[in-house]
C-alpha cells in the first residue's frame, strides 16, 4: 500500500467517482457529490490540494479532504481544518485505512497551523483520534400551526425561489452574513458557490423596502420536498412570512430550523415555533493547544475584567505536562490537569461548564468565561 499524499489535478474525475461510490451508492448521475457541494470540489488545483488519497496497487481505496475554515468566535478569528468525505473502499473496510488517513491529516493541519479541526460523524469513531463533541446549535420545531397562515397583507409579498444570483443579492447576503457576530468568515468569491447547489434551494422575499432571504432544503441531498431551514437573513418579519407562504404553498406540515449562537434568527424562530433543543454543533480537536491557549488569553482576560473573575488558571494535561496558563487579575490559582478531549469541552462544548467541570477546584469562574460560543452554519458542514 503507498502511503498517503495529495492528488493531482490530472486525478480530478476519479476522486470524484470515488467519493460517489461510497457516499451516494445507487445514485444516478456522474460527480453527484459535487454539485452538491460546488464551493468544496472544484477541477483545480488548489482545491485538488486538499484532497488526501490512498492507493494499493494502483487503485484509490482511502480519501478524505481538508478544507480550510476561518471561525469567528467573537472578537477571535480561529484557523481551522475542516475534514469531509473520510472515505474508505467499501470493499477493504477493517484494515486501518481511515486511521492512516486522519493520521497524516493532523500532521497536514499541524504544519499548517490551524488551531483547530473541524469533523462531523461517528464521536466514538473520531474519539479516538482526539475530535469531541463541540460548538452549539439550536434546532426549532416549525408547524404549520406555530407558523400561521398567510393575511391579505402577506400576499402582497413578493417572493422568488432560486433567482438568478445578482451581485446584489449576493453583496446583500454576504453583508448579513459578515454582521453576524459568531459564525464563519465567507470570502465573497465563494458565497455564489455555496448558495448555488442541487441540494438547496433560495428564496428571495421583499416588500417595499423590506429584504429578506431564505434557504431551504430536503431529505438525502434533495432540494424538495422541504424539511428544513438551513440559513435566513434580512427583515425577521418578512422571513416569518415567507415561510407561512411556502409552508402553505407546498402544504408542509412541518420543518426544522437552525439557529447558531447569534441572536438574529432566534429571535425570528422562537415566536413561530412549536419548542427547540439545543446540541453540539460538530465536534473539534484542538491542533496546537499551547498556541491555542495564548490566542484565547486576551478574549478571557476581558470577561474576567467584565465579569469580575479574580483567578489564575494553569493549564496541564492528563499526564501533569504544562500547555500554559492565563491570569486573570489577582486571586485563587488553580492547576487543571485535563485530557484533550476534555479541554475540547470546555473550550467550546454545548453544554454549561457548571455541568460538565463542576467537581473540579475552581470551576465557578470557569462557568463564567465558558464554554466559548462556536457555530459552523450548515450551508458551510462539510
Amino acid at each position: 500500500m503507498d502511503s498517503p499524499r495529495f492528488a493531482r489535478l490530472d486525478e480530478f474525475a476519479e476522486v470524484m467517482h470515488f467519493i460517489d461510490r461510497v457516499f451516494r451508492p445507487g445514485q444516478r448521475g456522474r460527480r453527484i457529490v459535487q454539485r452538491q457541494y460546488p464551493h468544496l470540489y472544484q477541477p483545480d488545483e488548489q482545491h485538488m490540494r486538499r484532497h488526501l488519497i490512498l492507493r494499493d496497487e494502483g487503485k484509490i481505496v482511502g480519501q478524505l479532504a481538508i478544507h480550510p475554515l476561518q471561525l469567528r468566535v467573537g472578537t477571535l478569528r480561529l484557523k481551522a481544518g475542516g475534514i469531509g468525505t473520510v472515505a474508505t473502499d467499501p470493499e477493504r473496510r477493517g484494515e486501518g485505512i481511515m486511521g492512516v488517513l486522519l493520521r497524516r491529516a493532523v500532521e497536514e493541519m499541524e504544519r499548517r497551523r490551524y488551531d483547530l479541526s473541524i469533523l462531523g460523524g461517528d464521536r466514538q469513531r473520531y474519539g479516538w483520534f482526539g475530535w469531541e463533541n463541540a460548538g452549539i446549535r439550536t434546532v426549532y420545531t416549525l408547524s404549520a400551526r406555530s407558523v400561521g397562515s398567510t393575511t391579505a397583507r402577506d400576499c402582497d409579498i413578493s417572493l422568488l425561489r432560486n433567482p438568478e444570483l445578482s451581485e446584489d443579492i449576493l453583496g446583500r447576503i454576504l453583508r448579513i452574513h459578515s454582521g453576524t457576530s459568531r459564525s464563519t468568515v465567507r470570502p465573497r468569491a465563494l458565497v455564489a458557490h455555496i448558495l448555488n447547489r442541487t441540494s438547496r434551494d433560495v428564496w428571495i422575499a421583499e416588500q417595499g423596502q423590506r429584504w429578506a432571504y431564505l434557504v431551504l432544503g430536503g431529505a438525502r441531498h434533495q432540494a424538495r420536498p422541504y424539511e428544513r431551514v438551513d440559513e435566513i437573513g434580512g427583515d425577521g418579519t418578512l422571513v416569518q412570512q415567507a415561510l407561512q407562504r411556502i409552508m402553505g404553498r407546498y402544504r408542509l406540515s412541518g420543518l426544522r430550523a437552525v439557529a447558531g449562537v447569534d441572536s438574529y434568527a432566534h429571535g425570528v424562530f422562537t415566536p413561530i415555533s412549536e419548542g427547540w433543543h439545543s446540541e453540539s454543533d460538530g465536534m473539534a480537536k484542538i491542533l496546537d493547544v499551547p498556541s491555542l491557549l495564548e490566542k484565547i488569553y486576551p478574549v478571557m482576560a476581558e470577561l474576567a475584567r467584565q465579569r469580575g473573575v479574580r483567578v489564575t488558571y494553569n493549564f496541564c494535561d492528563s499526564r501533569g505536562s504544562a500547555w500554559g496558563g492565563w491570569k486573570l487579575q489577582r486571586g485563587g490559582v488553580y492547576r487543571l490537569k485535563l485530557g484533550e478531549r476534555e479541554l475540547v469541552r470546555l473550550l467550546f462544548g454545548h453544554l454549561p461548564n457548571v455541568f460538565s467541570f463542576g467537581h473540579i477546584e475552581g470551576a465557578e469562574g470557569l462557568a463564567q468565561l465558558l464554554p466559548l460560543p462556536l457555530h459552523v452554519p450548515p450551508l458551510e458542514h462539510i
